[in-house]
């Protein structure tokens, strides 16, 4: 049986404003908006003169710029995220902001840990890969302090990725989710998107199966082109401009790996232009193989790697296999290395090219 993947829809809206750069963003300081309502960042309430977990964090709510009466979200159940990447981190916060209590944000596994000691959360959202022990480290670690703690694992999902690519090229992400492969639907998704996008990206459904609607959709909306590029892996791709205002979008490969070296390729550096800013592209660097590259003439390989420094050179190794499934390799790699069309099996200790990601360095 044919697996197929639903059309996973993001819209973008770019904040252009020619800088070239920005200044890292106080994460501390953002006020952010959840369900209409402006907030502010959250402050926890004073401990309780008795041991046990805190009686809850308070919010002010900003309504049209002034402050009112703080609201106390204490009958939330509590929350604890732990990720290494903040910008999953924040974005979780977000989603999930109005329906929990988030006690704390971790960025390893010691301190998913004594957060969950000091905070006794309901329920903990625990990245698989994360520095000083890993996520199944910090679920036993979690278990034995807080027993009755609901643990809920984190994968990489395609659209989540993308999503947070997005962020880190300049713009502002609007995920949108999951679309059924209902026609009517994904079309009145991607008019409602149109209103406040300058970029459309979507994920999935532009294969040959009978369920990949969204080439059928996308020729109502606009001209799209759809083809098949000489890579791997992100094979399927398609671009064009959609809606009254000729709003560009690009349509991505379902697969996970897939759509997240498809967005480094053709989508980050097409944002980091509309922004204005430099450089637009991800750095490339010459390094020296470690293990050979098992590869078939014909298509450009990104092949997912891990870039060290060596006795003064670039050193750097491939990381699993060149399946587009396989996300957990793609959550270990810190590079790409790019073998050209011409080139069949490269050989350990061979120069090549590799293109530098902002990844985890654990």
């Amino acid at each position: 049986m044919e697996r197929h993947l639903a059309p996973d829809t993001i819209a973008t809206r770019l904040a252009v404003d020619g800088r070239q750069g920005a200044p890292a963003l106080d994460w501390s300081r953002v006020t952010t908006s959840v369900g209409g309502l402006k907030l502010s960042p959250p402050t926890t309430a004073e401990p309780a003169a008795s041991p046990g977990p805190p009686s809850g964090r308070r919010l002010r709510v900003l309504d049209g710029g002034r402050d009112s009466a703080p609201a106390t979200c204490a009958e939330l159940p509590r929350l604890l995220i732990a990720d290494d990447d903040p910008v999953v981190r924040l974005t979780l916060t977000l989603t999930l902001g109005h329906q929990f209590e988030v006690v704390g944000g971790a960025g390893d596994s010691e301190e998913a840990i004594e957060l969950a000691r000091a905070h006794q959360p309901d329920a903990a959202l625990i990245d698989v890969v994360m520095p000083k022990g890993g996520g199944l480290g910090a679920v036993r670690g979690i278990l034995e302090v807080a027993p009755d703690t609901a643990i809920v694992m984190l994968s990489a999902h395609r659209s989540h990725g993308v999503v947070r690519e997005l962020m880190r090229a300049g713009a502002i992400a609007y995920r949108v989710g999951i679309v059924p492969d209902d026609r009517t639907k994904l079309v009145q998704l991607i008019e409602d998107q149109l209103v406040r996008a300058d970029l459309v990206v979507t994920t999935g459904g532009v294969s040959a199966g009978a369920y990949d609607i969204v080439k059928e959709v996308l020729s109502r909306l606009g001209t799209v082109e759809f083809t098949k590029v000489a890579m791997q892996p992100g094979m399927p791709q398609g671009f064009g401009t959609i809606g009254p205002d000729s709003t560009p979008i690009f349509t991505l490969p379902g697969n996970p790996v897939s759509a997240y070296v498809s967005f480094e390729v053709f989508v980050r550096p097409a944002i980091r232009r509309m922004l204005g800013v430099k450089p637009m592209y991800r750095p490339l660097v010459r390094a020296t193989l470690a293990q050979p590259i098992v590869k078939r003439e014909g298509k450009r390989a990104y092949v997912r790697a891990r870039i060290e420094v060596s006795e003064g050179t670039y050193l750097v190794t491939p990381v699993g296999g060149m399946g587009s499934h396989l996300v957990a390799d793609l959550a270990l790699a810190n590079a790409l290395v790019v073998v050209p069309e011409r080139v069949g099996d490269v050989p350990a200790g061979a120069t090549v090219s590799v293109m530098m990601l902002e990844r985890r360095q654990s």
